[in-house]
């Protein structure tokens, strides 16, 4: 792509794929991510763009530190981050990340982190001192529970072996069950992206959604927000 003015959503790269973008805009009112998942490359040149979608399969290593929106002379994510697991790259040459000044909710801005777990493999993530869009947890028939999930303030939170330390979430706490028989609460919570999948079971007290999808759900159970 060169040379594009386009108004893309979401631009990802998955299996083996590979694109190059230059002297363009992947952006829209709302939109405008590129990612990368499997082995895909995407490498971006003088270029700007809306958020950046990070994959982390179960049995990866993901070490953050400093994330936020601006300008990238040169980035990428298998030489700046420190990694294991993850295949696929993003690759920024003076190219600019644009800030994120939208409402909370489900719009492409920023830096979005999809973290996957299930009850047999969960990986290794440390994200910190960073300013993100959204964390995503995608469970795969596990037991758990969350609270005090916040938008826009800074906070921690830890998860088997993921850890978020003084990070700001602008847009959306996404959990996802995603596979199997899930059983999940979340308590005190605010701005979450649920999906549900299979025979999961989701409980809700004193929380407000931004999102909700359902995808092949087939419990008898219904999502209840219950009284605190």
């Amino acid at each position: 792509m060169e040379n594009s003015p386009t108004k893309v959503h979401l631009f990802i790269m998955e299996d083996n794929a590979r694109a190059v973008v230059e002297s363009s805009e992947i952006l829209s009112d709302i939109g405008g991510a590129v990612g990368a998942f499997d082995r895909g490359v995407v490498k971006v040149r003088n270029s700007k763009f809306g958020a950046i979608l990070i994959n982390v399969p179960k049995d990866a290593t993901l070490l953050a530190d400093g994330l936020n929106t601006g300008f990238f002379k040169e980035w990428s994510l298998q030489n700046n981050l420190s990694i294991s697991g993850i295949n696929s790259n993003i690759i920024l040459e003076d190219t600019e990340l644009v800030s994120d000044d939208l409402e909370q909710g489900g719009f492409e801005r920023s830096w979005t982190l999809l973290i996957h777990s299930s009850v047999d493999i969960s990986p290794n993530v440390s994200i910190r001192n960073s300013n993100v869009r959204r964390i995503v947890i995608v469970l795969d028939d596990e037991n758990a529970e969350f609270s005090n999930l916040h938008l826009g303030r800074t906070s921690n939170f830890k998860y088997r072996n993921i850890e978020l330390e003084n990070v700001t979430v602008s847009g959306q706490w996404g959990i996802h069950l995603m596979h199997g028989s899930s059983d999940v609460i979340v308590r005190d919570s605010d701005g979450l992206f649920i999906i549900l999948s299979d025979d999961s079971n989701l409980t809700l007290i004193n929380t407000r959604i931004n999102e909700y999808h359902e995808r092949n759900y087939c419990s008898s159970e219904h999502l209840l927000p219950l009284p605190s």
